[in-house]
C-alpha cells in the first residue's frame, strides 16, 4: 500500500490567499495612481469664486482678494493671478496694489480644470476731504465734467442716518452739490455706529459709487439706505458686513 501525504487544506487556502493578494497589489490593485499620476479618490475641481467682483483703490492702496474653490474638498485648490494691466493694478498671491489711475482686470485660475473668476479695479486718484469741509470743496474745487473720487474721513456717525424723505448729512451734502459727480469712499467714522442707517443716502442722485470696505466696524446697512439713487453703479461693501440691503432696495437702487 502507498501511503499519500494528508494535505492541510488550511494552511493551502491560506497561502494562496497570500499570494493572489501579493499579486493584485503589485499589478497596481487598491486604488493605484492611473497615468497621469492622478489617484482613484481625487476631487476634481469645479469652479472658483472671488469675494469681489469689482474693486476701488487709490494709488498706493492694497486689497487682498479671497479665491474659494469649490468644491470645498477638491484635491488640488493651486492657484495662478494676473493681471492684464499691471501698470495699472498688481497682483500677487490675491493681494491687489493699486499702481496708477486706469482700469484692469484681475483674474484668478484653477491648476486643475482651468477654471475662472475676474475682478474688475478701477484705480482713482482719490482726494481725501474731512467731513466738515465737505461742503466747501464741492462748491469751489469738485470738476462739474468728470466723476470726483473722494475719500471722506472723520465722518459724524449720526451723519448716516438718513430721515425719510430726506438722506443722513452726508447724503445731504453730497445731494447739495448735484451737478457734481461723486465717487465716495468713506475713510473713517467718528462715534459709535455699527450700519449705515435708513435712507442714508436717499435720492442722491449724483453719487456714482461707494465704497465702504474700509469701515471694518460696520456690520449691516438699513432699510432703503441707498434707493433712488439712480445714478449708483457700484457699492463695495467688506465682509464684515454680514446684514446688507434686501433685494428690493437693491432693485430700487440700481
Amino acid at each position: 500500500m502507498i501511503l499519500l501525504p494528508t494535505l492541510n487544506l488550511k494552511k493551502l487556502f491560506s497561502t494562496v490567499l497570500f499570494m493572489s493578494l501579493f499579486a493584485f497589489m503589485a499589478c497596481g490593485g487598491g486604488g493605484a495612481s492611473d497615468e497621469g499620476g492622478s489617484s482613484a479618490t481625487d476631487v476634481p475641481v469645479t469652479s472658483v469664486m472671488l469675494n469681489k467682483t469689482a474693486l476701488s483703490l487709490s494709488s498706493g492702496e492694497s486689497f487682498t482678494l479671497t479665491a474659494t474653490v469649490y468644491p470645498f474638498n477638491a484635491t488640488n485648490k493651486a492657484l495662478t493671478w494676473n493681471s492684464d494691466n499691471p501698470s495699472v493694478a498688481t497682483v500677487s498671491s490675491g493681494v491687489v496694489n493699486g499702481v496708477s489711475k486706469g482700469s484692469a482686470t484681475i483674474t484668478v485660475i484653477t491648476e486643475d480644470g482651468n477654471y475662472k473668476a475676474t475682478c474688475v479695479v478701477d484705480v482713482a486718484e482719490f482726494i481725501t476731504v474731512e467731513y466738515n469741509e465737505l461742503d466747501t470743496w464741492l462748491s469751489n474745487s469738485a470738476s462739474s465734467d468728470d466723476i470726483n473720487y473722494i475719500r471722506v474721513i472723520n465722518v459724524p456717525a449720526s451723519a448716516l442716518k438718513g430721515n425719510y424723505p430726506n438722506p443722513g448729512a452726508l447724503g445731504q451734502r453730497i445731494k447739495n452739490n448735484s451737478s457734481k459727480r461723486v465717487f465716495l469712499k468713506i475713510g473713517s467714522i467718528q462715534g459709535d455706529y455699527s450700519s449705515i442707517g435708513r435712507y442714508a443716502f436717499y435720492e442722491v442722485g449724483n453719487l456714482v459709487g461707494l465704497d465702504l470696505s474700509g469701515c471694518t466696524a460696520l456690520t449691516g446697512i438699513g432699510t432703503r439706505a441707498f434707493s433712488h439713487c439712480s445714478s449708483l453703479a457700484s457699492i463695495s461693501i467688506g465682509e464684515h458686513i454680514s446684514t446688507p440691503w434686501s433685494q428690493r432696495d437693491r432693485e430700487i437702487c440700481f
